[in-house]
């Protein structure tokens, strides 16, 4: 294939070849199903979405253990390790309850 480059007004370049589409790439390009595409894209939008629900959530709860744990803390008179137990413990709970809805 012989590739001419093109210099266009505003200074862009552009590359371009001179042969026109090969009947394999026609094949190609008609080939191709747009169906199985967008199905895919839609798939991934809401994969995408939970997933963001996800993690906000997580976060969430995050924020509401922490805010937790200085009372709990203050009340109990807890270890570091007590406090790690109670987090890990209602992390766990919460996974639990999530699953079985």
């Amino acid at each position: 294939r012989s590739n001419s480059i093109q210099h266009s007004p505003n200074g862009m370049t552009d590359t371009s070849s001179r042969e026109s589409i090969t009947a394999e790439d026609a094949a190609l390009l008609s080939s191709t199903k747009t169906d199985k595409k967008t199905k895919l894209t839609w798939f991934v939008v809401v994969l995408s979405c939970v997933a963001a629900i996800g993690g906000f959530l997580f976060g969430y709860d995050t924020g509401v253990v922490s805010g937790a744990l200085i009372k709990l803390k203050a009340d109990f008179h807890l270890s570091d390790s007590d406090q790690e137990w109670i987090v890990g413990i209602a992390v766990a709970a919460a996974a639990l309850g999530a699953m079985l809805g």
